[in-house]
């Protein structure tokens, strides 16, 4: 462990040197400073992220009894480190927000005689908190949107007192708000938009544009203002979070121009992505090739599919849209059952006129979640 601190605050100090070092030098421009200090920013943000990663996975891997209380699961004597890192990748580390979160993660997974963070002096806690500021900056906020491409929505809007970042607290977004929240997102999207158009140049200029599969997706949608929510909600875990966009593009043109309503998931661009690559034999998985859907050999590879976001499910179908609270006591805004045909927008709960409906979604989601749910 030592070495991994060691070699991590070595990495740190260097990163920091050399931004003084260029804060310092009168030979080079500011909006080469500026480019560089937003440059070396990300390098440390990783660098965190991989040191915190690291050391979580390498105690986890010393000792996993306590882990496997808290998931409820039954884990080999001995685990590999890539299967550790898999683990706690999918106890929400990336969304652990500050020092406090950590060390409360590190309590509920790690046996307190490998716990590096059961005491931790407040000068540590006070980098770990600078650095997740960093790292949700870095994340979820684009300087080149706020800068620039936020004209083009909206010219004037109240910076003094703009608290829109990554975590915003609710309470604190008033109505007139949700306006310029869409219009700052909109900018997002443009600038999201440019990055892709500056990938494809760059890609047809290395000569790679007619043997390159492009695909554009994204990990959850996002709320604006839908029933009071703003950004991503597990209490409201409906279409604005759980369905996301997914655009392939491939050097065989002739499926292209075609949209296709058959549902897919996360779990199936491993099996899929593979295959166009030529890669075969990964039978073992839950995901599904969904490239048989776009050149016509299946109309479907999903009746339905499932989200689990935080205590929340949803099951989505052709027809329906169903989410409810999975763990824990707090409801949220659910049950709810949306008629995706009559009510696009989901903005009616049908869940009380369509008890048998609701009950069968209960049910994949006792299935896909090994659940008891009454």
């Amino acid at each position: 462990m030592k070495l991994i601190f060691n070699k991590f605050f070595e990495q740190i100090n260097r990163y920091t040197d050399f931004l003084y070092f260029i804060r310092d030098s009168r030979k080079i421009t500011t909006r080469a400073k500026k480019e560089t200090h937003e440059a070396y920013l990300l390098k440390i943000q990783v660098t965190w992220e991989i040191f915190a990663e690291e050391l979580l996975v390498n105690c986890l891997k010393l000792n996993t009894s306590q882990f496997e209380a808290y998931k409820e699961i039954k884990l080999p004597q001995k685990l590999s480190y890539a299967v550790c890192q898999t683990l706690i990748s999918g106890i929400g580390y990336f969304d652990i927000k500050n020092a406090s979160n950590l060390k409360k993660i590190a309590a509920d997974i790690l046996v307190p005689i490998h716990n590096p963070f059961k005491v931790i002096p407040k000068d540590s806690a006070d980098m770990i908190d600078d650095f997740y500021k960093l790292r949700n900056y870095i994340a979820h906020q684009s300087l080149h949107a706020c800068r620039s491409l936020s004209k083009m929505y909206r010219d004037k809007y109240p910076r003094q007192r703009y608290i829109f970042g990554y975590g915003v607290d609710h309470k604190d977004v008033r109505q007139e708000d949700i306006p310029i929240l869409i219009d700052l997102y909109s900018a997002e999207v443009s600038f999201t938009d440019y990055c892709i158009g500056r990938l494809i140049e760059q890609v047809k200029r290395l000569g790679l544009w007619d043997n390159t599969i492009i695909a554009f997706s994204t990990d959850h949608g996002t709320h604006l203002g839908e029933q009071g929510c703003i950004q991503k909600q597990a209490k409201l875990l409906n279409s604005c979070v759980a369905r996301i966009p997914l655009i392939i593009r491939h050097p065989d043109k002739s499926p292209g121009g075609r949209r296709i309503a058959a549902l897919t998931s996360h779990l199936d661009f491993m099996p899929t992505f593979l295959s166009l690559l030529g890669v075969e034999g990964y039978t073992d998985t839950d995901g599904r090739n969904m490239w048989e859907v776009v050149t016509g050999n299946k109309r479907e590879i999903h009746e339905h599919v499932i989200t689990g976001f935080n205590n929340f499910g949803s099951v989505h179908t052709l027809k329906w849209h169903y989410f409810q609270n999975v763990w824990k006591d707090d409801p949220g805004l659910g049950p709810a059952l949306h008629d995706l045909e009559k009510d696009p927008g989901e903005e009616t709960n049908v869940v009380e006129h369509h008890p048998q409906t609701a009950a069968e979604m209960k049910t994949l989601l006792n299935e896909a979640f090994k659940l008891s749910l009454a």
